[in-house]
């Protein structure tokens, strides 16, 4: 949202949101640029009802009680009969460039977010649509460094992974390169994007941590990540496979692409919740 408003192409922003007068909700609606919209993305037809003028829609799922799929391809269904022009969709990478598309890998949210990627690119290849669309995918997300129990336990789970390391992004910049795909559709059209801004492993961003802000990373003791990874199977198959596959992107061409990109130590320093000493 934020890359959208501050884009140099003007755009009018129909935020969807199941809640408009929650305080986020309302803190979008004082632009004048954004026009809140009730609804949700596993039923839009009433949306689009009542906005038949949509140039282009971003979706990104969560896992939540509806399933991702069920918050997707009703989107891109009603998107298609609607006549809009683009559909940038929020992933996940799988490998990298070329593995992604081949790879749904054994990680249940990765396998689903495949699935949407099959579903857009097959529906909007259909005779009749001019959709065209744009996959966005991530790695994993600096956000989840946090000084909370959370975030203690996200930096115990990477512990895990050893060596190797870990690709990382903001989420801010997924929303940078959604911007720039909206505002030049001829250079992100059929393209599918790995985003990354920095690649570490543990002991690397805790000395990036502490170089930065100049105190030790939050950290709690190793037992937390295994029982988290014991407790969920699928945050155990994830890091599993941070350890033995990974994620692909190329972040020297990344940045020449988008030089707003951020850093490990950019976020610290920049943008994150930590104060420095």
């Amino acid at each position: 949202m934020e890359a959208l408003l501050s884009s140099s192409t003007p755009f009018q922003i129909l935020a969807l949101t199941r809640n408009t007068t929650s305080g986020a909700a309302q803190s979008l609606a004082s632009n004048p640029s954004v026009t809140l919209v009730q609804g949700d993305s596993a039923s839009p037809d009433p949306i689009f009802e009542a906005h038949k003028d949509i140039y282009g829609v971003f979706c990104m799922t969560a896992m939540r009680k509806v399933p991702e799929e069920a918050q997707a391809k009703p989107l891109i269904d009603a998107s298609i009969k609607n006549g809009d022009q683009h559909f940038v969709f929020t992933s996940v990478d799988r490998g990298g460039p070329g593995v992604s598309e081949k790879n749904p890998t054994e990680i249940p949210h990765f396998v689903t977010k495949h699935r949407i990627e099959e579903y857009l690119k097959e529906k909007t290849s259909a005779a009749g649509s001019k959709m065209q669309w744009t996959i966005l995918r991530p790695v994993a997300f600096m956000d989840n460094l946090t000084p909370d129990f959370m975030g203690k336990g996200f930096a115990s789970m990477w512990a895990g992974v050893g060596e190797k390391p870990l690709q990382l992004i903001l989420c801010r910049d997924i929303g940078l390169f959604a911007a720039r795909a909206f505002a030049n559709p001829e250079a992100y059209k059929g393209r599918a994007v790995t985003l990354a801004g920095d690649e570490l492993n543990l002991k690397q961003a805790k000395k990036v941590f502490k170089d930065t802000v100049g105190y030790d990373m939050p950290e709690t003791y190793g037992f937390v990540g295994s029982g988290l990874k014991m407790v969920s199977k699928e945050l155990s198959t994830m890091f599993n496979w941070f350890k033995t596959d990974g994620y692909g992107a190329n972040i020297a061409e990344l940045r020449k692409e988008e030089p707003k990109l951020q850093s490990f130590s950019q976020w610290l320093r920049e943008s994150s919740g930590f104060s420095k000493q």
